[in-house]
């Protein structure tokens, strides 16, 4: 009955462990920024460290190998010290899902702004193609009054008619600033922000995210600039601008990446941790045998 009592002592004490663990983990991860090996490394060594302890508590006390009731204290402070530091990570998790509404908000706006950034790019386009159309028919009709501009602008044009070159001149514009491909990109990158949108601070991969959303919508905007930055003659305009992005992702870090000293909650959970830790040792039997070696070594031998 003891035996079993034990083993379920264990079990127990391992499944709160690792549920403790993965607060942890989560925290160092959010706090490295979306690193995951050393958090994992640092969990696992935190693990090892106190199964170890507690299995050489309990060994000392079910065996003939002791290590006396000072070690099994020492070692007890060692899972104490360890339940203590995962209070910070603990901490900074809480701290994390405390302000997820925040964190989401902030991420749905800039993905919104990410989504209409295309329409907005479309409107930008439309505005500067019709410009360019208004001054070329301005050159067109003040050709004997401007003959210079109109050879800059127009007498070169294939066409056989000046609105026959405006029309070409035009086309050639939109595909400058419309090339083929931008549709097939449009549709990937709007499947691909309709899939960031679905996220959430328990999955341990939403830093890497945020970090690549922050950085791919700002790429969004400058490949817009990019393709926006040739100016022809005769226009009178600037490259693309994206006043409307939302991009403050980068305040986030300043929720998750900077430990604090761990809440009330985490040093209660640590202790509440460390003594289900403890229920192993504590559900486990002293070993006689030992108990008796002790004695004879003490000189009180009952025997004959």
């Amino acid at each position: 009955m003891n035996n079993k009592r034990f083993n379920f002592a264990a079990v127990f004490s391992i499944m709160a462990l690792l549920v403790y663990a993965f607060f942890a983990v989560m925290g160092l991860v959010y706090w490295k920024k979306g690193e995951i090996t050393v958090p994992v490394l640092i969990t696992i060594a935190g693990i090892g460290v106190v199964l170890g302890c507690l299995y050489v508590m309990c060994i000392g006390k079910e065996s003939r190998w002791r290590i006396g009731r000072i070690g099994e204290v020492l070692f007890g402070l060692v899972i104490l010290a360890t339940f203590v530091a995962a209070a910070f990570p603990f901490t900074n998790f809480a701290k994390v899902v405390e302000r997820q509404e925040d964190i989401k908000g902030r991420i749905d706006t800039l993905l919104t702004s990410a989504k209409n950034l295309d329409a907005a790019y479309d409107a930008y386009v439309a505005d500067r193609i019709q410009k360019y159309e208004s001054q070329l028919n301005l050159v067109s009709r003040g050709k004997k009054v401007r003959p210079s501009d109109y050879q800059k602008l127009l007498a070169g044009a294939s066409g056989s008619s000046d609105s026959e070159k405006i029309a070409n001149l035009s086309k050639s514009l939109k595909r400058q600033l419309l090339p083929a491909s931008r549709d097939s990109i449009c549709k990937q990158r709007m499947e691909w922000l309709n899939r960031a949108q679905e996220m959430s601070v328990w999955n341990i991969l939403l830093p890497q995210n945020i970090n690549k959303i922050a950085n791919e919508v700002d790429n969004y905007v400058d490949n817009y600039v990019e393709l926006s930055s040739t100016i022809r003659a005769g226009e009178t305009v600037e490259p693309f601008a994206y006043e409307s992005l939302n991009n403050d992702l980068g305040e986030l870090e300043k929720i998750y990446s900077e430990f604090s000293k761990p809440s009330a909650l985490s040093l209660i959970m640590s202790l509440l941790g460390f003594l289900i830790m403890l229920l192993p040792y504590i559900m486990a039997q002293r070993s006689l045998a030992g108990k008796i070696s002790k004695e004879t070594k003490n000189g009180n031998n009952d025997y004959e």
